[in-house]
């Protein structure tokens, strides 16, 4: 049977014992451009990039601290359970590492624990590393409870957590995908993680999607689904895949080693998550709609809601243009006033 150590022990009561409540991390809200804005909400039925537009008319839509030293050079040493795989954390306080473990725990599904907060037996460690130009940090562990074998991702905005905030709270920060652990004697695929900062280039609406790539250690380089082939050190990876345009889905990637075997591949993300396979999508523009002079407002996201809650004094009739970037099968509810009588969704 394997115990929790003294140090693993002091760290849950450490984070368990933290008060305060964290800043809402910013996400996939941007572009706001507020004007005399009228309360109104729009919200998309999947997750899909959207704008909306306001103007004057009829209402319509349209379509430092303490580090670890890393293992990146070979196979760190796992138990049977785990994935022989190397650990590349890098340049990431371990505290703050801890707090992603610990967020992990209060958002885990308690009905597979019996009820109760999963209790950490031992972590090991594949990724813990900042990404988008230090402004997200990226993890990958697995977990031994006692009773289940759980594979973890996790990201956060760097400011987020950078500071001491507790990673327990409702409004947690960090980004948590969540499966069963993957059979180290049979699993062929990838892991990875779809991640974006707060600074979009200078040309675009929304932040780049970055990938966070990890296969087995034998990997020099993949081949990405996007037109790119990344080099790989021992099997892992953190790049700026850019604005993708021609992307609306999953990205699959093929892991290739010296000999120009591909002992790995599949979609970027954790095997069985979807919402960890979807990347940063481009920020949707209205082509096509020309904004009249009384033109209230725009805004544009990504998630299944995007929302706005202004007031204006303006009292007449207003247009709504909305487009989505989901697939024809997509469909998006435009709602107005739902607070107030005789409101709803359009």
């Amino acid at each position: 049977m394997t115990f929790t150590t003294d140090e693993d022990a002091l760290r849950l009561m450490l984070n368990d014992a933290a008060t305060g409540q964290p800043e809402m991390p910013v996400d996939r809200f941007t572009s706001v451009r507020r004007r005399h804005v009228r309360r109104r909400t729009a919200q998309a039925s999947v997750a899909v990039a959207a704008a909306i537009a306001v103007v004057a008319g009829v209402v319509a839509v349209g379509s430092p601290l303490h580090t670890r030293a890393a293992q990146p050079t070979a196979n760190q040493k796992v138990p049977s359970w785990a994935l022989p795989w190397s650990d590349h954390r890098a340049g990431v306080p371990q505290k703050i590492l801890d707090g992603a473990v610990n967020a992990w725990r209060h958002m885990s599904d308690p009905a597979l624990y019996g009820g109760s907060l999963p209790f950490v037996q031992h972590v090991v460690w594949y990724a813990g590393n900042y990404a988008a130009r230090g402004e997200v940090v990226a993890a990958i562990f697995e977990v031994d409870t006692g009773t289940q074998h759980r594979l973890v991702g996790a990201w956060a905005t760097t400011d987020a957590v950078a500071h001491g905030q507790p990673s327990q709270q409702s409004s947690s920060p960090w980004v948590i995908y969540d499966v069963a652990a993957p059979n180290p004697t049979h699993f062929r695929g990838i892991v990875g993680l779809n991640v974006h900062g707060t600074t979009p280039p200078a040309d675009a609406g929304n932040p780049d999607n970055w990938i966070v790539l990890l296969g087995p250690p034998s990997g020099t380089e993949a081949y990405v689904g996007i037109g790119r082939t990344v080099r790989l050190d021992h099997g892992f990876t953190i790049f700026d895949s850019g604005q993708l345009t021609t992307v609306s889905g999953p990205i699959e990637a093929s892991v290739r080693d010296a000999h120009g075997r591909y002992p790995a591949g599949g979609n970027v993300g954790l095997p069985g998550s979807h919402d960890s396979e979807v990347p940063q999508l481009p920020q949707v523009t209205l082509d096509g709609v020309s904004l009249a002079a009384k033109d209230l407002g725009m805004m544009s996201g990504q998630g299944s809601a995007v929302n706005q809650d202004e007031s204006s004094t303006y009292a007449g009739p207003t247009t709504i243009y909305a487009r989505c970037r989901g697939g024809a099968a997509q469909s998006l509810r435009v709602s107005i006033d739902t607070d107030r009588p005789n409101r709803g969704v359009v």
